[in-house]
């Protein structure tokens, strides 16, 4: 939770209002009255007892066979882009009967990534959006809103102030305490994310307001360099960081691109204040446990394999 602490009641309460503002959500309710828990820092851990006693099952899983021997899944999956990216390279696809829909969260779903899980798995991938003291932001089920996440989550007041995604918590700040004291200001929660909305209240997120940088007194948007770098052939993931320069580290498939090369291919596409100065190419990128790709500068560094 990086230096905050929850101030608000327990993590099984915090998942109930969850449920309870929820619930009108179309595709989160199957038939029999039953709820995917939302992804949210607090459902990975929480007690499924107490949901349950309320009628409330978090990811249902069916218990039938598919025609190829695999257990059908849940009705509804919610899980992290790196996982979805994983299922799409499986060779052999299950059959999933009772599947109607799947979410992302964690970071935003590379575009590429959504489209071929859907013409490999037959379901549209959704966007699910929200931080640690608000939980679920705003959501997209269907993926059919992709560039953005969607509209607000039930019961939430979003705002774009300067650039910036703020949301309404007019009874209080949710953390015990705060390294930045600026960022709960007069009922209002910054997301340090920086946003657009469109004309139906979609939510459109650019990037972290701090992957502005300043580079010889020019701006420099360290996601338009990650996308470049995205859009190479072989390039599987990559993290673009600002320490005394500008850094990139990207994992590549078995037969990618150097260093010089991925240089080059930068040059062709970026000016050249833009340009990173030093490229690292590494077998995998580091992760946290449930998947999401690590920017700290010193673990960054330390991935990078020493000469031999």
């Amino acid at each position: 939770m990086d230096d905050f602490a929850l101030r608000r009641g327990s993590r099984n309460n915090m998942l109930l209002v969850d449920i309870e503002r929820h619930g009108s959500v179309d595709m989160l309710l199957d038939r029999t009255g039953r709820m995917a828990a939302l992804t949210s820092p607090w459902t990975a851990s929480a007690e499924p007892a107490p949901l349950c006693r309320r009628g409330v099952h978090p990811s249902p899983v069916r218990k039938g066979r598919a025609g190829n021997g695999q257990t059908a899944r849940r009705a509804r999956d919610l899980r992290h882009a790196f996982h979805y990216q994983l299922l799409t390279t499986a060779k052999d696809v299950p059959v999933l009967p009772s599947l109607r829909a799947a979410v992302s969260g964690g970071e935003l779903m590379p575009t590429g990534v959504a489209e071929t899980f859907r013409e490999r798995f037959g379901v549209g991938l959704g966007e699910s959006y929200g931080t640690t003291g608000t939980g679920v932001i705003a959501m997209d089920l269907s993926g059919a809103l992709r560039p953005t996440v969607g509209k607000a989550s039930p019961g939430i007041v979003l705002r774009v102030n300067e650039g910036e995604l703020e949301v309404a918590l007019p009874e209080g700040t949710p953390y015990l305490r705060r390294s930045d004291v600026d960022r709960y200001v007069d009922g209002w929660l910054r997301t340090h994310d920086r946003a657009s909305q469109d004309e139906d209240g979609a939510v459109r997120l650019p990037g972290r307001s701090d992957s502005i940088v300043v580079i010889g007194g020019l701006k420099v948007d360290l996601v338009e360099v990650k996308s470049v770098l995205r859009q190479h052939p072989r390039i599987t993931d990559v993290v673009v960081i600002h320490a005394e320069s500008i850094e990139a580290y990207v994992s590549a498939e078995e037969d990618g691109p150097g260093a010089g090369e991925l240089a080059g291919w930068c040059r062709d596409r970026l000016a050249a204040y833009k340009v990173p100065r030093l490229i690292r190419v590494l077998p995998a990128l580091p992760r946290t446990p449930n998947g999401k790709l690590i920017r700290r500068t010193q673990i960054l560094r330390g991935a990078v394999p020493r000469p031999s």
